[in-house]
């Protein structure tokens, strides 16, 4: 399976992370610097920004109902 993938609007990368956590076609984010981060200058395609983000909030995985029906 390539972790490539284009298509009209650009070139698109798979995290395998949020493949990992059940994302599915959402583990699919665009090859830009919005998605994910930079190291000299240069794409890093090790995990996305929102997995980062969500290692760095302690966060990982998926919320599960239980936990949204107490936020709400």
């Amino acid at each position: 399976m390539s972790l490539f993938r284009s298509m009209p609007d650009g070139e698109y990368r798979l995290c395998r992370e949020c493949l990992n956590r059940g994302y599915g076609v959402d583990a699919w984010w665009q090859a830009i610097p919005l998605h994910w981060p930079t190291i000299d200058g240069k794409l890093w395609f090790g995990r996305c920004r929102s997995c980062n983000a969500d290692r760095k909030a302690g966060c990982h995985g998926i919320v599960p109902e239980d936990d949204m029906r107490m936020a709400a």
